[in-house]
This record gives C-alpha cells, sequence and structure tokens, in this order.
C-alpha cells in the first residue's frame, strides 16, 4: 500500500507520490520551492501599504426616559372553602327525626289497644 502524503513535516511517501504531491503544489502555488517564497516575499510588500483606517465613532444620541405608569395591583379575592362538617351534622338530625317518628307511631298504637 502507498503511504499518503501529508505536507512536508516527515511523513513518508513513495517517490511517486511525492512528484505528483509538488506538480499539484505548483499548480496551486503552495509549493515549498522558490514559487511559495516569492509569493510571501509579494504579500509583506503589499501588507505595508495598507494603512487602517480610523473608525470614526458615531454620538450616541440619548433617548428620553418615558415615565412608568404604575399599575394597581388587582386583589385576589380569596375563595371560601366549604366546611365539610355542616354537611355530616346535616345527615344526623335527618336520621334522629326517622328515629323519632318510628318511636311516635309505636306510642300510638299502645294507646289505641288500652
Amino acid at each position: 500500500m502507498r503511504k499518503r502524503w501529508a505536507g512536508w513535516w516527515g511523513v513518508e511517501a513513495t517517490e511517486r507520490e511525492i512528484g505528483r504531491q509538488e506538480v499539484r503544489e505548483i499548480e496551486r502555488g503552495t509549493h515549498a520551492g522558490k514559487e511559495k517564497k516569492k509569493r510571501k516575499e509579494k504579500k509583506k510588500k503589499t501588507k505595508k501599504k495598507k494603512k487602517k483606517k480610523k473608525k470614526k465613532k458615531k454620538k450616541k444620541k440619548k433617548k428620553k426616559k418615558k415615565k412608568k405608569k404604575k399599575k394597581k395591583k388587582k386583589k385576589k379575592k380569596k375563595k371560601k372553602k366549604k366546611k365539610k362538617k355542616k354537611k355530616k351534622k346535616k345527615k344526623k338530625k335527618k336520621k334522629k327525626k326517622k328515629k323519632k317518628k318510628k318511636k311516635k307511631k309505636k306510642e300510638a298504637t299502645v294507646t289505641a289497644e288500652a
């Protein structure tokens, strides 16, 4: 298997592959030979000519503060809890009434016999 070319940092590659890589680099202009050096020098010269433009600071406009209207808090109405005890009492009363009625009926029969 041929080892892949992985840059100029000492990774072994077959001579054939190195040759192909160099051709590709020359076409691209990234060859490690003379072409690359010339390109770098040109870039440096152009960089020196460029001056940085100073950015003008924009004055910030002061925004007028709007007065906030105070919102009145609505009072929440408390829900009254229904007492369950009352219902139980009512049921007990009904039972008592029924018992009383039965007693009255029995008494009436005794008086009728006598």
